[in-house]
């Protein structure tokens, strides 16, 4: 589902297009994050010292929150979509 659903109310699409904005800028920012963290997680990893304890499986948990986070934030967009199509499109039809 790509586009906004519109309900052709100008408030009611103006609040659901302010909310879209705002699951964007949170994707953004948190793929930037992500990008950031994962870049220092390299870095930690080259200057690791031999004798450290080994934590590659708690850095791959953290990097697969990473991948879980971004989904979940699309799958909030969608489920917003959905409650467009299955709510306000229905009770604020020609108001």
């Amino acid at each position: 589902m790509n586009k906004i659903p519109i309900v052709n109310n100008y408030i009611i699409d103006k609040d659901h297009q302010e909310i879209i904005d705002l699951i964007h800028k949170l994707n953004e920012s948190c793929a930037k994050h992500i990008i950031q963290e994962e870049k220092m997680l390299e870095l930690r990893n080259k200057i690791n010292p031999g004798n450290h304890i080994n934590i590659n499986n708690k850095i791959k948990e953290h990097i697969e929150d990473h991948t879980n986070l971004i989904y979940k934030i699309l799958e909030l967009e969608e489920e917003f979509k959905i409650h467009i199509i299955n709510k306000a499109i229905l009770h604020f039809h020609k108001l």
